[in-house]
């Protein structure tokens, strides 16, 4: 049970270096302010490659350098700003970063001062992305780094890795623990092929126009979310019909549009109550869901815990 277990790490300000602790090799950290503190729940899965890890933090820079591994970072709350060869890259709630092996100078910022920088990692050797494509005959896409569009993969990988870290964080030394990574393992390898896949460009016309059609929907549903839009008012914006967009996504190996607009309003919901601004109805309505009581089940089963303990355990902090 030792190799499975969730290792924490907390280190509060003010502080000037830092043993790695995610990457390789750390050269420089400091905190935005004196009183900073930063808290690593890290959980390495049996017999693989992977590093999964959830990030708190006030606020802090550091430089570091990851000469063999990818790195996903997936933020839910505050904005992550990364710096390398002179090019800089910025995203925060609902964004994702991607970045192959490198040296890069990061600063995190928290959302407001009552509600910290919140953040999911995975990290898995480049080694193992390029079996990958090379199995499935896939070009390897990820050259230096990226911001990942909103691919319903992302999502998937989004919602795996956050139910995972959650369901440590609440019982780091459960019984199931080796069964359960193992199955996490395997839908993790699966979410890597789909978001592979999904970055792939198309090899004829009618897959461009299909790919096409998916992104303008995606499009359409992160825009529209908030509101009551339903899969036909979104084909009526698109001129196609309901059964042509399922087919579109089919082809692409994604869920349901219906389930891809549910799944982009739960990380929504999420997002707003791990800023803290929201109770659990508000961040519900502003997502776009109505019945209460379904987005509760929709959310545990997405997230590994109801809102209402997101909620209380982000307040818990502080």
């Amino acid at each position: 049970m030792a190799e499975t277990a969730m290792q924490r790490f907390v280190l509060r300000g003010p502080q000037e270096a830092i043993e790695p602790r995610l990457f390789d090799r750390t050269e420089s950290f400091r905190f935005l302010d004196k009183a900073g503190c930063l808290d690593i729940a890290s959980l390495r899965l049996p017999d693989s490659p992977l590093g999964l890890a959830r990030v708190r933090s006030t606020g802090h820079e550091i430089l570091l350098e990851e000469p063999d591994r990818i790195s996903v970072i997936l933020p839910w709350s505050g904005t992550v700003t990364s710096e390398v060869d002179g090019d800089v890259f910025r995203t925060g709630a609902h964004g994702v970063l991607v970045f192959d092996p490198n040296r890069r100078r990061t600063t995190v910022q928290r959302a407001s001062p009552a509600a910290p920088y919140i953040a999911d990692l995975l990290t898995f050797p480049k080694a193992d992305l390029q079996e990958t494509c090379r199995r499935n005959d896939l070009p390897l896409m990820l050259n230096h780094h990226l911001l990942v569009p909103n691919l319903p993969a992302v999502g998937h990988l989004r919602r795996l890795i956050s139910a995972t870290l959650t369901q440590f964080e609440h019982d780091p030394e459960q019984h199931a623990a080796v069964r359960t990574l193992s199955h996490v393992t395997a839908s993790l390898a699966d979410a890597l092929t789909e978001i592979a896949a999904a970055l792939a460009p198309p090899t004829d016309s009618s897959a461009s126009a299909g790919q096409r059609r998916v992104r303008l929907a995606l499009e359409v549903m992160e825009a529209l979310h908030p509101e009551p839009v339903s899969i036909s008012d979104i084909c009526s914006r698109l001129d196609c019909s309901a059964r042509s967009l399922q087919l579109a996504f089919l082809e692409y190996g994604l869920p349901s549009p219906h389930d891809v607009l549910t799944h982009i309003r739960l990380d929504r919901a999420r997002s707003y109550l791990l800023e803290g601004t929201m109770n659990v109805t508000q961040a519900a309505t502003e997502a776009g869901f109505v019945h209460m009581s379904r987005f509760s089940g929709l959310y545990m089963r997405a997230f590994g815990e109801y809102p209402i303990r997101t909620l209380g355990s982000r307040r818990s902090e502080h």
